[in-house]
């Protein structure tokens, strides 16, 4: 079936077309780079919207599948973040320290829930949850170039002045990971207007507007 816009211009062609793997070729894969990250060179054929096809050569970077959490008060209405160097901000005018959710990989063997779990407690100092996380979904973080998809977590702990002042009064994240981390913590409606003026990953922006939304109920 042909979807039509004003007089000429087809938008697409489906219906009778399947747009998944087994309609892909994979006509030559080599590793292009190994080190912190690894990237593969792909040259793929795969169906086109108007019925044909086509082959493009892209640039794959692999990565392990992730989690992210929010930690987050719904008693004291507050937020935990975490602030750290991420190369990928280098040259942002805003400086390269970017505020994120908790996060990290899924080592092997490992459900998303235990690495949650496990990156918590290595990021933050949090040890206790009270009672389960609550996942969000599984997403692609940035999937025109990357195969990492990352399952996002709220995670409801205690964020009183005693807890506050224990997880904020060091650095945290793990030394032989090159990890050095600062805890932050914010209001739920100040989440927002705190991301608009610094560095943020997307899974952030979306947690934040998830839970701003929830506590505005």
């Amino acid at each position: 079936m042909l979807t039509w816009f004003g007089n000429d211009t087809i938008l697409f062609s489906s219906d009778s077309m399947e747009f998944t793997m087994s309609n892909v070729v994979v006509k030559e894969a080599k590793n292009a780079y190994k080190g912190f990250l690894s990237v593969d060179s792909l040259t793929v054929e795969h169906p086109r919207f108007d019925g044909g096809s086509m082959t493009v050569t892209r640039e794959l970077i692999r990565r392990k599948d992730c989690v992210s959490i929010l930690p987050f008060d719904a008693i004291s209405g507050k937020v935990m973040l975490v602030e750290q160097f991420r190369v990928g901000a280098i040259n942002d005018p805003r400086g390269p320290f970017v505020f994120e959710l908790v996060a990290g990989i899924i080592d092997e063997g490992e459900t998303a829930e235990q690495a949650a779990r496990r990156e918590l407690k290595e990021e933050t100092g949090i040890s206790f949850i009270l009672g389960h996380m609550i996942p969000m979904g599984t997403f692609y973080l940035s999937p025109g170039g990357c195969n990492e998809q990352t399952t996002v977590f709220l995670a409801p702990v205690l964020l009183d002045d005693t807890s506050i002042k224990e997880y904020t009064a060091q650095a945290h994240g793990c030394a032989n990971e090159g990890e050095d981390i600062k805890v932050h913590i914010i209001n739920v409606e100040d989440a927002m207007d705190f991301l608009n003026e610094n560095p943020c990953s997307i899974t952030t922006m979306a947690a934040l507007s998830f839970m701003n939304s929830m506590h505005a109920k």
